[in-house]
């Protein structure tokens, strides 16, 4: 009867293990959290100049054509890559800006981002009109190719183009004063 009890309270064990084993496994579950962020993407450009108040093309002849010799720095102070659309106003003289042929009263200026000062002409310079363009990517020689966020490779020289007018019926000849903005965007 030994035997028999022995095999009555293994088997009874074996099932009781089995039971707590299930038991265990049954009470396992699930849970989920939700993760949510907002990145970080902001355009930002600061503008710098070896000059104080901006650059001075000095004195230029009507119907003159002149390239900036100094180079104006423009940083990618935002977080994320982006393109520099570039803009011009005039604020004084009554001249207006234009992306064609320069004529009486209207000048054409023209930029170009180059490590370099370029040459009268390139190719590469893109007239700036009274808005910066929707899309930057191809022009002023930025060939699709964003400014990086990161210190060290977050800048561009920019060089001017100015082509004066024919002729003038307003402004006179005193000093003319032009402000430039820069746009940083996506395209």
């Amino acid at each position: 009867m030994k035997t028999h009890m022995k095999k009555v309270l293994i088997t009874g064990l074996a099932v009781l293990s089995v039971g707590w084993i299930s038991g265990k496994a049954q009470a396992a579950s699930t849970d989920t959290i939700t993760i949510s962020l907002t990145p970080n993407t902001t355009f930002a450009v600061t503008i710098s100049s070896a000059y104080v108040g901006g650059y001075n093309f000095g004195l230029v002849n009507l119907n003159a054509t002149t390239v900036s010799t100094v180079a104006i720095t423009l940083t990618n102070s935002g977080s994320i890559y982006e393109y520099f659309g570039i803009s011009v106003s005039n604020t004084s003289g009554g001249w207006t800006a234009s992306a064609t042929t320069p004529s009486t009263d209207t000048f054409r200026l023209s930029g170009q981002l180059n490590a370099t000062q370029p040459l009268q002409g390139s190719g590469s310079f893109s007239a700036l009109t009274n808005t910066a363009p929707t899309n930057a990517a191809a022009l002023y020689g930025q060939a699709s190719t964003k400014t990086s966020p990161t210190a060290g490779n977050n800048t561009q020289k920019l060089w001017l183009q100015m082509e004066m007018p024919f002729t003038l019926n307003t402004g006179g000849t005193g000093p003319q004063t032009m402000t430039v903005s820069v746009t940083g965007q996506a395209s």
